[in-house]
């Protein structure tokens, strides 16, 4: 391929990428940090220039400050936007409002205590704060700098994040010509009042376009607000996690400086400053994954992967230059900070890259609404910094700072990629089905006018593509093992069925239709229609919500409903079959193949020879399995190749119960089954009336019915590929915990 055909299909990718908002966005704040920093450093290069040094010296610490203040009293309410906003519906308006206000108040409430105490903590600043004038405009301009931070966070979680650059070129552009217009004026406080008056400003103009121009024709979808336990369990532990980052970035430049003397602090703070400036990709990336990921979580997982990959796509080139040519780009700052500093800025250049791996993972984390990774990766990050620094330096000077963080960032990267590592044995982007057979099944649906838009990860042994045709939109599924062309078989075999229910009135419009089926050499692939609405995981993202959605399954539970006796196919396949795989699962283990079998005898005890009601059940309910249409009312019902009659509906709303977003951490269903079977009642009162709803809601013991469920969702697993089978990470947090809590009564 010649040269000129690379650029020609590498500037194709480049502008299909820039067709998807994500992307967009992703591109739009990494170049707005970009030049924020050059412009930042002609700031104060003019400032050196048109000011006397002890000027610049109190003028900075004041803005320093007034940064630090702000960036305490905002509360990370910035990530809150960016996740919540994009959901919030026409609640976004007041959720913005709410935050500014609240924000503002603190940031400005810690100016004043600051003033207050000014002549405790920071007495040199008593020059130029001592006037009622400066010390209005500092408490002034400390809620204009938190506001800021939180104006660009709005814009970009409505979609506006090229008004977000615009706002903070403005800001910059005016700050440096009020900089050069207050010299002769100011000379004392000119640096300081180019920085506060331009703050103000860009913050009014700014409030203007997004309150009456943005936020207006956001979405007119019905207000969707977080409550305030959902806000304080999210904003709460984030915050914790913010800070550690601020601790990690600011208090080792102060280390370095009391372990080795202000020269050698001096070139690190350079070639830190520059440093920063790369970590700056990756951010700008994930602010983009957090704002238009969190209404379409079901792509979180791919989008996630392809900011990695960008943003090391635009980093490593970066970090090459700085290695490489480390002691000629210091060159120019003197002879001392090219000895110095070449070792400290190759190191600090090249910890980007598993950087980038820690700040994504952050990201990904926040849209999850996993806040104990959150915190626990930003918190870890930040002790293992500063501690390495505080062994390093002593030995070995301003590299050793450089080394810690370095060390540190790619230790936290290496437990991501682990962890990672375990969930993609199970989670793959395709399923085991070859690219081959993939490649056959599209260009068969491809004959018909169908067309790939993408691929859909999936935890089974089955390929999902989101198809469409100038017509509609479709899902293809490619099964080629076993087990796949069985749930292929007998998901079309449901939809089919349930589909020409009369009795199910209007209720089948919620279903996918089949449009086709159709065999291939040692594979099936199964078309069916795709409904459009929002994924159940980012619409119900309040309890209350979620219950309510629930009722949308009331109509199947209710088709053939009635009592009958179980009978001995019944406990087969409930029990027997299901209690023989995990049986082999666990295998090589004898305690546990016990285990198994005492929860056999438990379960087949409370089953046998008992009339129950049953019906139709879904067999996989969670909220991912529902769609929301854009008055919050379900409209589709998804994945129902494990429905089937003479079935316990009670199942379907208590694995519900078990697998709602947010309702007992992050833990996995076995450990909240685990935690629930060592209390004397599993369900709570709400529970148990909001199980009652399903036919047959009460005529289980709670115990009974909480290992039926784990049972049930574990050999759904089993079945789906073997990939559950071999995993030891996930037995290890799914299945033998609960079976060693298997009661022997």
């Amino acid at each position: 391929m010649s040269a000129a055909q690379t650029l020609v299909q590498a500037r194709y990718r480049f502008m299909s990428r820039l067709a998807q908002p994500v992307y967009r966005s992703g591109y739009t704040l990494v170049l707005n940090s970009t030049v924020t920093a050059v412009v930042g450093v002609g700031f104060w290069l003019l400032a050196a220039r048109r000011y006397s040094a002890a000027a610049v010296g109190r003028n900075s610490a004041a803005l320093s400050a007034m940064m630090l203040l702000a960036g305490i009293a905002q509360l990370n309410l910035m990530s809150s936007l960016l996740r919540f906003v994009p959901t919030a519906g026409r609640g976004a308006r007041r959720m913005v409002a709410l935050s500014y206000l609240v924000a503002g108040t603190l940031s400005a409430a810690a100016a004043v205590a600051f003033l207050a105490g000014l002549h405790i903590w920071a007495p040199a600043l008593s020059p130029l704060l001592r006037t009622p004038a400066t010390a209005v405009s500092f408490v002034v301009a400390t809620a204009a700098c938190c506001v800021l931070v939180l104006q660009t966070s709005a814009f970009v979680a409505v979609g506006r994040a090229g008004s977000a650059t615009v706002a903070n070129q403005a800001f910059n552009v005016l700050k440096v010509l009020l900089l050069y217009g207050f010299a002769a004026a100011l000379p004392d406080s000119g640096v300081y009042f180019s920085w506060v008056t331009s703050s103000a400003l860009v913050v009014v103009l700014g409030a203007w376009v997004l309150f009456r121009r943005a936020l207006p024709t956001f979405s007119q979808e019905p207000s969707n607000i977080p409550t305030l336990p959902d806000l304080t369990r999210f904003a709460g532990p984030d915050y914790v996690a913010s800070l550690s980052w601020i601790a990690a970035t600011t208090v080792v430049p102060i280390l370095v400086l009391n372990l080795t003397g202000a020269e050698h602090a001096a070139v690190f703070a350079l070639v830190w400053s520059v440093c920063l400036v790369l970590y700056g990709v990756p951010e700008a990336f994930g602010q983009a994954l957090v704002a238009h990921t969190s209404r379409e979580p079901a792509r979180l997982d791919e989008r996630h992967g392809q900011l990695v990959r960008s943003s090391l796509a635009l980093l490593t080139p970066a970090v090459a230059v700085l290695a490489l040519f480390a002691p000629l780009l210091l060159h120019p700052f003197g002879s001392w900070y090219a000895t110095q500093g070449t070792g400290t800025l190759r190191l600090l250049a090249v910890s980007a890259l598993p950087g980038t791996v820690v700040t994504l993972t952050v990201s990904h984390a926040r849209v999850r609404r996993h806040m104990v990774t959150v915190t626990c990766t930003l918190g870890g990050l930040c002790v293992l910094a500063l501690g390495l620094t505080l062994l390093l330096v002593p030995r070995m000077g301003i590299v050793g700072a450089a080394l810690a963080w370095f060390l540190s960032q790619t230790a936290v990267a290496a437990m991501i990629g682990i962890e990672r590592g375990t969930r993609r044995m199970i989670r793959s982007p395709r399923g085991p089905v070859p690219a081959a057979v993939r490649a056959r099944a599209l260009r068969t649906a491809g004959a018909a006018g169908w067309r790939l838009e993408r691929q859909v990860p999936t935890a089974s042994d089955t390929a999902v593509l989101l198809l469409s045709s100038e017509r509609q939109a479709a899902v293809l599924k490619v099964a080629t093992t076993k087990e796949g062309i069985a749930a292929l078989t007998r998901e079309r075999q449901v939809l089919s069925q349930l589909r020409s229910e009369d009795r199910l009135g209007p209720w089948r419009d919620m279903l996918p239709t089949v449009l086709d089926a159709f065999e291939l050499p040692g594979a099936v692939a199964l078309l069916t229609s795709r409904i459009d609405g929002r994924d159940g995981r980012s619409a119900l993202v309040d309890r209350r919500d979620a219950l309510a959605a629930a009722a949308a399954i009331a109509p199947l539970h209710g088709l053939d409903s009635g009592q009958f006796p179980v009978d001995e196919q019944l406990l087969r396949r409930w029990v027997r079959d299901p209690v023989a795989r995990l049986r082999a699962a666990v295998a090589s283990n004898a305690r546990l193949v016990d285990d198994a079998s005492r929860l056999e005898a438990l379960l087949h005890g409370h089953l046998a020879h008992r009339t129950l009601t049953l019906g139709w059940a879904h067999g996989d309910f969670h909220t991912g399995n529902l769609l929301l249409d854009g008055r919050g009312a379900v409209c589709g019902v998804l994945d129902t190749g494990q429905a089937q009659d003479r079935d316990l509906p009670v199942l379907d709303l208590a694995h519900w119960l078990l697998t709602l977003p947010g309702a007992e951490g992050r833990r996995q269903l076995g450990a909240r089954v685990t935690a629930r079977l060592g209390t004397a009642e599993c369900w709570s009162e709400d529970e148990i009336r909001f199980l009652s709803l399903a036919p047959g809601g009460g005529e289980l013991p709670g115990s009974v019915l909480l290992l039926l469920c784990w049972l049930r969702h574990v050999d759904t697993n089993l079945i789906k590929s073997d990939r559950y089978r071999t995993n030891m990470i996930w037995l290890r947090r799914n299945v033998i915990p609960v079976l060693r809590k298997v009661p022997h009564e």
